[in-house]
Formats: C-alpha cells, structure tokens, sequence
C-alpha cells in the first residue's frame, strides 16, 4: 500500500511539472494540498516519498502547502520561470512548420486498459505500467527548445487532441505520416493517437530542433487549412474530454 501511494505521488507532482516543461521553464518549487477524511499515516508517507522522489528528480523543491479533512484529494501547484518573451506558446505555429513529439507514445493508455495496471509481486512496475505511474517531465527539452520551437504543448490528451489545441490556437492544421509517429512496445496506434497521460511533447518548428536529450520524432507539418489529416485521410482530434458526461 505504501508502494502504491508513492507511485501516486511521483505521479502526481510530474505530470503538473510537465506543463512547465511545455513552457519551456526551469523548475522552481511546488505546493501540495492534501485533503484525508481521516488520519492515516502509512498513507500519507508513501505519497509523501513519492513527492519527494519527483522533486529531487525534477530539481523542484516542495515549499509547503495544507492538509485538511475532506474526500481524498491530491492538488500540486507548480512554479518556474523562464526568460521574458522566451516562454513556448500553443500559438505561433506556422503552415510548412514540421511538427515532431519526443520519447514514444501510448503506453500509459495501454497500461490503463489493462485491469487493475498490472504490477509485477516485487512491487516493481512493468514497462507500460511505469508509463503511466512514472512518466518523465521533458524539463531539459522544454528548456533547449527556446529560440526554436514555434509552439509546444505536453502530451496529457493524446496526441490528436492535444496537437489540435495548438491548431486552433495557431489558426493553422495539420498532416501526420502514421508510421512516422513512434509508439510505445506493447501499446497499438489508437493508444498513441488518442490515449493521452504520456506527458510527452509536442511542438512545431520551422528548423530541425538542436539535440534535446531524449528521443525526437518529426511526424508530419503544419498546414495553412484548417483540420487535421493522416496520410492523407481527415481525422477528428479524439482524446480526453475533461467534462465529458
């Protein structure tokens, strides 16, 4: 039980710091508001391990926050900052851009349609099951992406959904190659297409963008028609939809 809410707290502190890294921010610090209909210690320590591990990795502090009575509710905040006039935006994306995603996509989607996100005895997770509890913010790609990238967003939708935001942001569309789209071992197409909680990023660049640490994939361009299309064929940008009935 332990070992499960410090996978939940890991998580719950990288996927908030990966909107920094979508941003193009150094990591500053974070709060944590906590809400337990009653005290359990054992609990609260395994997040709290978690918070810390994401932290040192992310190069955060955790300044503080609160903790009250309430249905069990994790909030984290997080804080950077970046240069003036250097943040990346979902809006300055341009038609003959090329459009490209770091790491692989579609394994936490896969790991969740599993039952349960199966975990080996030992505790440890799987492949596709720390793609979901462990993703990794992008901070250093974020970071090396200033003065290159046009626009950027973190994959937290999927891919179609959230590279549609930085369509209708930048008034543009675009054309996706789908073998050009990397996907995670273990994980199908539609998963990396529209799974979403790889916290990935996506971006548009005129040039081809300077080493950012990690794996980078240029998977189509930016057009100056509205939509979006793969290989040709006119997609709808399927994800998430945060207030879905």
């Amino acid at each position: 039980r332990n070992v499960v809410m410090r996978d939940n707290g890991d998580r719950a502190l990288m996927v908030s710091t990966s909107d920094l890294a979508a941003m193009g921010a150094a990591p500053g610090y974070a709060l944590v508001a906590l809400s337990l209909p009653e005290p359990d210690a054992d609990w609260a320590r395994g997040l709290a391990q978690g918070l810390r591990d994401a932290a040192k990795d992310s190069g955060m502090t955790v300044a503080g926050g609160n903790i009250t009575t309430g249905p069990v509710s994790i909030s984290v905040s997080v804080h950077g900052w970046v240069p003036t006039g250097s943040a990346l935006t979902r809006s300055g994306a341009k038609p003959g851009d090329g459009i490209y995603v770091t790491g692989a996509l579609g394994g936490a989607a896969a790991a969740l349609a599993r039952s349960g996100l199966a975990q080996c005895r030992e505790g440890a997770l799987d492949p596709l099951a720390r793609r979901y509890f462990k993703p990794q913010a992008r901070l250093t790609a974020g970071q090396r992406l200033q003065g290159c990238a046009s626009a950027a967003i973190d994959v937290s939708d999927g891919l179609l959904k959230d590279l549609g935001h930085i369509c209708t942001a930048s008034n543009v569309g675009a054309e996706l190659i789908l073998d050009a789209i990397p996907v995670t071992q273990g994980a199908s197409v539609d998963n990396a297409l529209s799974g979403g909680d790889d916290y990935e990023l996506c971006f548009a660049s005129a040039s081809t963008p300077p080493d950012l640490g990690c794996q980078t994939s240029c998977i189509g361009s930016v057009v100056d028609t509205l939509g979006m299309w793969i290989d040709g064929q006119a997609v709808e940008p399927a994800g998430y939809e945060h207030f879905a009935s």
